[in-house]
């Protein structure tokens, strides 16, 4: 089996590292009954937004999107679980019914983990961000300025 080698001259590395960071989105925390269209739409629109260059920038946004899935998810199971409650409470359902839900909710294991989950996911997504403008301020203030064109003065007559 041969090794793979990473190529020598600067422009085949660059094609090589665009084509990692092209394939580094895989629905990798997509669930069974998770819409992949959605997903991808997801996807496709931090691409557009970010617009990441190398694949460390490619890793920041991939996680940014992971964070951002997890925590919709996160916030539908949430409505889910309210909702199951106050339709078990009640079957016209009032402000009072959905007061008493969440205080049931708020009683039990699942509330207080599932606002865990949304606090470490909305952590997540903010580090990655951050770390993304962070990498691209030290880019621009590390990149070389060009050097202006001297202007020619007009001959003094």
């Amino acid at each position: 089996m041969p090794i793979l080698q990473w190529p020598a001259n600067p422009a085949g590395r660059q094609v090589a590292l665009q084509s990692c960071a092209k394939n580094i989105y895989t629905p990798t925390g997509l669930l069974s009954s998770e819409d992949l269209s959605a997903f991808q739409q997801l996807v496709d629109c931090y691409e557009k937004e970010f617009q990441p260059g190398g694949l460390i920038e490619n890793r920041l946004v991939r996680e940014m999107i992971d964070a951002e899935w997890r925590l919709q998810r996160v916030r539908s199971y949430l409505t889910s679980l309210h909702e199951s409650c106050i339709q078990r409470l009640a079957t016209r359902p009032t402000e009072a019914t959905a007061a008493q839900a969440f205080q049931a909710l708020a009683d039990g294991p699942f509330l207080p983990l599932l606002l865990r989950y949304e606090v470490h996911f909305q952590r997540q997504y903010e580090k990655a961000h951050r770390q993304l403008q962070e990498g691209r301020r030290r880019e621009r203030k590390n990149r070389p300025v060009a050097a202006k064109p001297k202007r020619r003065s007009a001959p003094l007559s």
